[in-house]
């Protein structure tokens, strides 16, 4: 059980190991941790469902430490799958990377994604801790479709995702890039490895919805600019301080202005 919540913490970048040589294993809180889940925090006992789509977003793009959400969420290119396909995928994925890992593991790796996103079946008869769903699968964000053993990621809007959280997966993806890039393109932003399109499975109408509302939100700091008919994201700071500032306070403003209670 200890290994499994250190696992999920670090994971979730909630918190992050110690870099004292003298206390290896030791951990602390992150920063995004603390101020999400201190008691003073912004949403300690996970209320808001923006919080579940800000765990999603540093769950899926932690590629060192959840590689088969990082995989799946970030390059699987179709918005169906079944268990033996995604193990498939996943096994291909590793192999470019001149990795082995067993097949046990991968199918172990792969049931554990689904019941993270897909709740569970069960009945009143039948709750048991084992059946308890993962927060995360109410986000709805992967579905069983109507033909048996195949899944869909739902595309499209939202329910309980801020632009606030967009705004910061958003900020956070153009640091991946380079702390001084100030212009990301649309499509980027919709369908590269990594995104927030593809963390959140979003659709280039709901992105751009949350794009104009993050114009507002940020004095147009971060706004929508069109250069020869091609759509781009603009941020007008390059600078990875101000960048990160910017991020953390979008959520900042989101959870301390009341609006999580409307």
């Amino acid at each position: 059980m200890v290994r499994s919540i250190r696992f999920w913490c670090l994971a979730t970048r909630v918190v992050e190991e110690d870099n004292d040589p003298l206390e290896r294993s030791s951990l602390r809180a992150s920063k995004i941790g603390d101020r999400l889940l201190a008691d003073s925090g912004w949403d300690p006992y996970f209320e808001d469902p923006a919080s579940l789509w800000l765990i999603h977003w540093l769950l899926v793009t932690n590629a060192l430490r959840a590689s088969a959400w990082w995989y799946i969420f970030a390059r699987y290119p179709d918005n169906e799958f079944t268990k033996p396909r995604l193990n498939a995928f996943l096994q291909a994925a590793i192999s470019r990377q001149q990795q082995t890992v067993s097949p046990a593991s991968i199918t172990r790796d792969v049931d554990c994604f689904l019941r993270t996103y897909v709740p569970s079946e069960h009945t009143t008869a039948t709750v048991s801790e084992a059946t308890f769903d993962c927060p995360l699968a109410d986000l709805g964000l992967i579905r069983p479709a109507d033909s048996d053993g195949v899944y869909r990621f739902h595309v499209g809007p939202k329910s309980g995702l801020p632009p606030h959280v967009v705004g910061y997966a958003l900020i956070q993806f153009s640091l991946s890039h380079g702390p001084h890039r100030k212009t990301l393109g649309l499509r980027e932003v919709l369908y590269s490895p990594g995104s927030p399109g593809q963390a959140f499975r979003l659709d280039e109408n709901t992105l751009l919805a949350a794009l104009d509302s993050l114009s507002g939100l940020t004095n147009n700091a971060l706004e929508v600019t069109e250069t020869a008919g091609v759509a781009q994201v603009y941020l007008k700071e390059g600078r990875k301080p101000a960048l990160e500032e910017l991020a953390m306070g979008l959520l900042e403003d989101y959870f301390r202005s009341g609006l999580n209670e409307n």
